[in-house]
């Protein structure tokens, strides 16, 4: 997040499980986009900015493909945060010195 802008840093559904008894699922996370959805274009959607998760990297990088300038190297999901907000997110400042490191 920017001045209070979202900007992404990437694609991920790595760690997603099959069975909802094994962790967050891919049915369930789709169920909670679904009631989010603001707008569909071909394979692509727009939701609602409600849902607020952990995700683990090996690291960021600069990137010419992302809103944010930067990229996160191999983004695996690892839980879904209900105990936190959007404003909780990640910062571009964060994201950056993630990168410098």
């Amino acid at each position: 997040m920017d001045d209070g802008e979202l900007l992404d840093t990437g694609k991920v559904s790595t760690g997603l499980k099959e069975l909802p008894e094994q962790g967050l699922s891919f049915g369930e996370m789709t169920n909670m986009l679904e009631r989010l959805l603001i707008e569909t274009k071909g394979r692509k959607i727009k939701v609602k900015p409600k849902i607020v998760i952990t995700v683990q990297y090996q690291n960021v990088q600069k990137s010419p493909t992302y809103s944010s300038g930067y990229a996160l190297r191999f983004p695996r999901i690892i839980r879904l945060r209900e105990d936190r907000g959007i404003g909780d997110i990640a910062t571009l400042e964060e994201i950056r010195g993630e990168a410098e490191r």
